[in-house]
């Protein structure tokens, strides 16, 4: 499983199917699962996961403000 940090040294941004996952929100088959359905249709993986009725777009609005607040961590720390 990939955490936090790892995720964002590897990509400079986390990606919101690793924060639902670290708040279990999410389980690990059903990232797998929206990821490859990403790659073969395309779009949003926030809107994947609830069309899929993974997630709420309430959890999708909360994890993209902790992946703001991340990013910006990240960016701020590294100068």
């Amino acid at each position: 499983m990939i955490n936090l940090s790892d995720d964002l040294t590897l990509h400079r941004q986390v990606r919101i199917g690793v924060i639902l996952l670290s708040q279990t929100q999410l389980t690990e088959q059903q990232l797998d699962f929206a990821l490859d359905l990403q790659r073969r249709h395309g779009g949003v993986m926030g809107e994947c996961l609830v069309s899929l009725g993974y997630v709420t777009t309430q959890q999708v609005s909360d994890a993209l403000m902790k992946q703001r607040q991340l990013t910006k961590l990240f960016c701020t720390s590294g100068e």
